[in-house]
């Protein structure tokens, strides 16, 4: 899946200490459960049709139908758990699942923004080159760390015993 920072929207909240959580009067009770979710109302017009050219824009979609398709390789033709998966899968369902999580973190204007970016050439090519990048950055990392903390000889003869 592509991954490039992307910035949502957080709303913090204050950090509780032990010393907050002590200094609480004992006479205030706990909050009650939350009640199960609703589901998310159904975002419809504009805002909607921005969300799924986001999706499409910045790869999402393409995407999950590429790591399905690996998905459905590794697991073997033959299986029929494979073709149960391929019968009942369906990326676009998935991605309605979706639509209220963009909803709830990007407004309209920054969906416009990032398609826009997206789109141009330099954003093309900055989503082609964020996996690059990542891989590259993994085994940079992997190297790093086998230098700072060789393997001993005795400690591979070790792990192959066990």
């Amino acid at each position: 899946m592509i991954c490039a920072p992307v910035h949502a929207q957080e709303e913090t909240q204050p950090a509780t200490t032990a010393a907050d959580a002590a200094a609480q009067p004992a006479a205030v009770a706990p909050a009650p459960a939350a009640a199960p979710a609703e589901p998310a109302p159904a975002v419809m017009g504009e805002k909607r049709e921005l969300i799924l050219k986001f999706i499409d824009t910045f790869g999402t979609k393409s995407a999950m139908e590429q790591n399905l398709n690996t998905m459905f390789e590794d697991m073997g033709s033959d299986d029929p758990q494979t073709q149960k998966f391929k019968d009942n899968v369906r990326v676009d369902e998935i991605i309605e699942q979706l639509i209220p999580l963009y909803d709830k973190h990007f407004s309209a204007d920054e969906l416009k923004a990032y398609i826009t970016f997206y789109s141009s050439p330099e954003g093309q090519r900055l989503l082609q080159t964020i996996p690059v990048l990542m891989e590259e950055s993994v085994d940079i990392s992997a190297k790093y760390f086998e230098e700072k903390f060789p393997v001993a000889p005795e400690d591979t003869d070790k792990n192959v015993t066990q």
